[in-house]
Parts: C-alpha cells; structure tokens; sequence
C-alpha cells in the first residue's frame, strides 16, 4: 500500500483516472459472483489496512493514500461482478458501515447465497455483528467486525486506540479521510472479457498490483502509438527482470539493434527504430487492463531465434541475485531522470515519489524518452553492480568452522559480469553458432572492484538509502552511450574516494563526541569501520606488498554482529594499569571485530585464548581484522589491555594511511 500524494490528484479524481476515491467507488453496485469464495479475511489482513490507513491519515489528513487495485465486469443489468479485489471491497463495505459515514452507501451483494444477503441486509440495518446466523458462509463477518471495532489503530502508541471507543469527532475526522481520500485503482474489463479467465490469472497470480505495474500502465497510457506501446511494454518487463541481464529477454535482431553487433554497447535509437519497425506488424493497442494484467511473459528462459546460451562457457548467465527489486532500482532512476527535484532515496512508496515529481516537469520526459533511459540505467546496473550468486544472498559466512567446498563457494560468491556475443563452434563441425556468454565487466582491477562493491553491499545491506548504487548509476550519462567504456581505474577511483567519504563523516562525529579517544564505542562502532579496515589490509597486502598474515581468498559476506574478543563477561579479569584506566579499552576498536550473530552467541563467553586457539572457532577463512587479532593472540599467548592497545593503535594508523593505501589525492 502507498500513498498518493499530488496536490493536483486530490480534488480530480474523475470517471476518466483509475484512481477512485472509496466514495466514487460506492456510486456503483457490486456483485460478488459464486466463483468467488466466502470472505475470510483475519487479524493481519484487517489490521495492516486500518493501521496503514491510520497513519497516512496522521501523517497528513490532505492527501490521498492507494491501498489496492478493484478489477470488475459489468453485466448487463448495470451491475459490477467484481473480478479481484472481492476480500478488500468487503472489508470496505465493514469499516464503512462501522465508521457511520453520512453518506456511505453499502451496495454490495452476493450472488446466490441468500445467507449472506439477509445477514448483510441486517447488518448494514443495525450496525452491528448479528449474532442469530450461524451459518458458514457469514462466520468471517462476524469475526471482522469485531477486529475492526477492536483493532489498534496507531500502532506507534502504547495505548489503546481503536473505533470502538475513539472520540466522536476525532472518529468523524477519520471517516472522512477514509471516505475522500482512501484511494482503488479502479478497472473495469471490456465486454467481451472471458470473465472466467481473468478470474483465473487473477486467482494464480496470488497477489495484488505492484506499484511498478500500476506505473508502468500510467505511463502506457500516454502513448497513442501502439507500436511504440508494445515496445515500451516489451522494455519495461525486461527491464523489470532484475536477477537476469536484460539481454535474456530479447531475440537476437532486437539486441543487435539495442546494443549493437556485439551487444556490448547502447544504440540511444534503437527503441524508436524497434517501434518503426513494429509498424508492418499487427501489433494493435491494449487497454490499460492489459497492460496491469498480462503478467504471461516467461523471462525464465532464453527465447532467442538464432541465439542460444552456451552451457560449457558460463553458468551464471541467469543465476543471480541483484543487491536491489526492481521498484528500488526505479526510485534510483526517477532521481537521475529527474535531477532538479528531490527523489528521495530513503522511500520505497515508488507511485507518490512519481506523484510529487511537478508536472512540468514530468511531462518534459515522454514515455519513450524514459523507457530509454530506464534501459540504459538497467544497461549500467548489469555490468557495474555487484551480484550475488543464486542461493548465495544468505549463505553461511565461514566465520568460524569451514566445511568442505566453502573456500571454492565463498569465491564464487560475488559476481561483476557483462554479456557480450561470441562465435562458438558447432558440434557437428559444421560452422559456428552465436552464443550470449557474460565475461569479466573489467580486465584491470577485477579483483579489486569486486572486493569494494561486495563490501559496500553487505555495509548498506538494505535497499533504501543505498546511495552507492546512486553514485554507480550517477557515472554513466545517457545521453553519451561512450560513456559505458569508463575504464576501471576511474571507476575504482570514484569508489575508494565515496568508501572514504563515508568513514571521513564517521571518524568526525567519534571525535566530535569522544575526542582524541575516538573509537571506544563498543557495539555502537558503525560496520563501515570494520568492513573499511578489512578492505584496507586486503589492498595493502595485494597492491603494496604488505606481509599482513590474513587470508588472501578472504571475502565479505553479511557479518552483522559487533563482538568483544576480550569477553565482556570477563571484564574484571582485565588488566589494571597504575595511573591508567583501562575500562574503556574493553569497548576499543582493537579489542571488537565483526561476527555472524550465530558466532557471536558461541563466542561471547569463551576466552580470547580459547577463541584464537580452538580450531572450531579459528580455522575458516576469516576477515583480516579478525585473523590478525587471533594470530597476535596465538603468537603471545595472551590478549588483555597491552593487546589491545597495540592492535588499536595498529588499525588506527591503517585508518590513517587510507588515501594513500588507495592511492587518492587528499583535497
């Protein structure tokens, strides 16, 4: 569910938009048909409406909040026969009704269960749950008016708050956001629908629109071209497949004319010449309800005409996983496309970051002018990003105990790949055939870029606020398709000098809040600051021929768990220095590493010693912090305050030596 929220939306939603408001939705007369089942919506369905209502309605009482999409069939008699969204416009019908809206009109029947007829009739009669049927068929009204009386509506507050007993004016306040500005995408299917297949996908799909799907219609809508509406459908679902390149969804005289004779370039009019092309076609116009719902396009396969995946070459075409979904990916692209206005990165409500784009300036970027650069971002997004193999996104990170094909695994686990054409010989020896394989993206500094992408990702695991995907799409400019051939040492650059932005911030507001003995904070030391000094030894011993005893097939994976190798529970056993007080040095950086949290609750109350010495614990392939802790440990058989402090003092001078380790100008 997601708001919308333009200012020029509120007051005009007309019979024209797919948007209604649930008092133009109730101008009509619906009908649930028999194929549809009996209501059964439950505690989670009910209160994540009301709750997600409430808080649009707390946030801001003027603006509009979507919660779903309606389809339905118009019969002869007048009637909608509600295709999908039957369960949403029932639970409605309910809160309308309880809320006591002046104004609300209930029509809503059901077809052939004259059960639920009277008991409905009663209902919308007495406002109440009636309590004298007992009828299967009824039982679920029963149990939804009571959630929906009962239901907490603001979440964010420990105390009750529901509309069974909220204040008068406050619950007529409520109503009357619900009522106006509680939105459904409306959509009415053609006359000549087959209803029963409809209801059929819908029935499959399992799931109701996406925000991408609702946006990818709107903008459809703009376009009268048909031809140009195919094409941009046909780019759209490509683009959409984000954990497969988005070659795979092309034949081969459309990569050829998309990307080039190699498909390793982008042709800005390949689009407009693919939609020219379409025009000897039959290609006819849909209707916005084909657009929402023809979710039939299998992406699962390559479904070239000449072109074939070559098996031997590379297994990971297709087997992948992408560090975002594809509405975060258009959030990335809307903040490129439209640089004079603030896309928020921190947001995933993907239709009210499109709404609150001005409409001057949304409507200087036609359809097929964005379709065309979404296609280029998604060309850069392929060949620059990092991708996790299929499987491998929450694959044991070998912190502790290493099993029989892990090292092999953890080397494999990160991919930076571009496809590209190649000729490959026939088996029968008769000629050679096409393939689409991927290759490195880079020939120089692969190694490297892919250790700092992988360690940008498991630092900002979450899909908001990922600005580092925004500054790897910010470096290739549509406009100038040249400038997917940025060499890699330009690329390595601007990554290092955005890594060590990132920690210059972080250094500054420990030494704004601790002064000179800054990094003492314990399990509040942000994981940027691990994950940077494992990556700076890494680099340091790789390009600089530092001796630094750590494992050089070392990779990140997704460590979340800040522990203490002097144990916390073993604080009284740390040293007391004359004159010194050494307590702080227990939350030290030199005395913390990062773990899995299954290590961490293994490790937490076992000594520094028996941590570094029990092979259980000490012979994985382990981050370089963590190694280099670990041998100190083994080396002197000890690891209280004298340690620590070395191992503190050491990290800090590798802090120190960043811009010089990845040979940045210091500015």
């Amino acid at each position: 569910m997601s708001r919308l929220s333009n200012p020029n939306l509120k007051n005009t939603v007309t019979e024209d938009n797919l948007a209604r408001s649930i008092e133009q939705v109730f101008q009509k007369k619906y009908v649930i048909p028999l194929y549809q089942r009996n209501y059964n919506w439950g505690v989670e369905e009910i209160e994540t409406l009301l709750q997600d209502v409430y808080r649009a309605y707390k946030n801001e009482r003027s603006a509009n909040y979507f919660i779903g999409s309606l389809v339905v069939f118009e019969r002869n008699n007048g009637q909608l026969e509600i295709i999908d969204g039957q369960q949403r416009l029932t639970t409605i019908t309910l809160i309308g009704t309880l809320l006591n809206i002046i104004g609300f009109a209930p029509n809503l029947t059901y077809d052939s269960r004259p059960e639920v007829e009277r008991y409905l009739k009663t209902f919308f009669e007495t406002r109440q749950a009636v309590n004298d049927f007992d009828h299967v068929n009824v039982q679920g009204f029963n149990r939804a008016i009571d959630i929906i009386l009962t239901c907490n509506l603001d979440e964010d507050n420990d105390s009750l708050l529901c509309i069974k007993t909220m204040d008068p004016l406050a619950k007529t306040s409520f109503a009357q956001f619900f009522y106006r500005h509680v939105l459904l995408i409306f959509v009415k299917v053609p006359a000549d629908t087959d209803v029963a297949s409809y209801f059929e996908i819908m029935n499959n799909r399992g799931k109701q629109l996406q925000e991408h799907e609702i946006l990818k219609a709107r903008l459809m809508s703009r376009l009268q071209n048909p031809h140009e509406q195919h094409i941009f459908g046909r780019v759209w679902d490509a683009c959409s497949q984000i954990d497969a390149p988005v070659h795979k969804s092309f034949n081969k005289g459309e990569l050829s004319i998309l990307f080039g004779e190699g498909y390793d370039s982008f042709i800005p009019e390949g689009i407009a010449k693919l939609a020219k092309e379409k025009k000897g076609s039959s290609t006819s116009s849909r209707s916005i309800v084909e657009v929402l719902f023809d979710q039939n396009k299998n992406f699962n396969g390559i479904k070239f005409n000449n072109i074939e995946h070559e098996d031997g070459l590379d297994n990971t075409l297709d087997d992948y996983s992408a560090v975002v979904d594809f509405p975060t990916f258009l959030i990335h692209v809307l903040k490129l496309v439209f640089k004079d206005h603030q896309v928020p990165l921190s947001s995933d409500n993907l239709l009210k970051i499109y709404d609150d784009i001005p409409i001057q300036m949304s409507d200087n970027i036609t359809p097929m002018l964005f379709i065309g650069k979404l296609l280029f971002y998604r060309v850069v997004f392929d060949r620059f990003t990092i991708k996790s193999a299929k499987g491998m996104v929450d694959f044991p990170s070998f912190d502790d105990d290493i099993v029989a094909g892990a090292k092999e695994k953890l080397e494999d686990r990160w991919l930076l790949k571009r496809p590209v054409k190649r000729d490959k010989k026939r088996k029968s020896g008769n000629g050679s055939l096409e393939v689409l394989r991927t290759v490195n993206t880079f020939e120089e500094h692969q190694d490297r870029i892919v250790k700092c992408l992988s360690m940008l990702q498991v630092t900002y695991r979450q899909k908001r606020n990922k600005n580092y995907l925004q500054l790897i799409l910010s470096l290739f400019d549509p406009e100038n398709p040249d400038s997917l051939k940025l060499n890699a040492q330009t690329f390595l650059s601007n990554l290092d000098a955005f890594i060590v932005d990132q920690y210059n911030n972080i250094e500054a507001k420990a030494f704004e809040v601790e002064g000179p003995n800054h990094f003492m904070a314990g399990t509040q030391t942000p994981f940027l600051v691990f994950n940077f000094i494992d990556y700076l030894y890494w680099v340091e011993r790789h390009y600089h021929n530092i001796s630094h005893k750590i494992d050089s097939n070392f990779n990140f994976t997704y460590r979340n768990s800040i522990e203490h190798h002097f144990p916390q529970v073993k604080n009284s056993d740390l040293q007391i220095i004359d004159g010194i007080d050494t307590a702080p040095l227990l939350h030290a950086l030199g005395n913390l590493c990062l773990v899995s949290k299954s290590a961490n609750s293994r490790l937490s109350d076992r000594s520094a010693y028996e941590k570094a010495t029990d092979h259980r614990y000490s012979s994985g392939i382990l981050p370089p912090k963590r190694k280099i802790m670990y041998e100190l440990t083994r080396t002197v058989k000890e690891w209280n305050v004298e340690q620590i402090q070395q191992h503190h003092d050491d990290v800090l001078a590798l802090l120190g030596r960043r811009c010089e380790i990845l040979d940045l100008k210091i500015s």
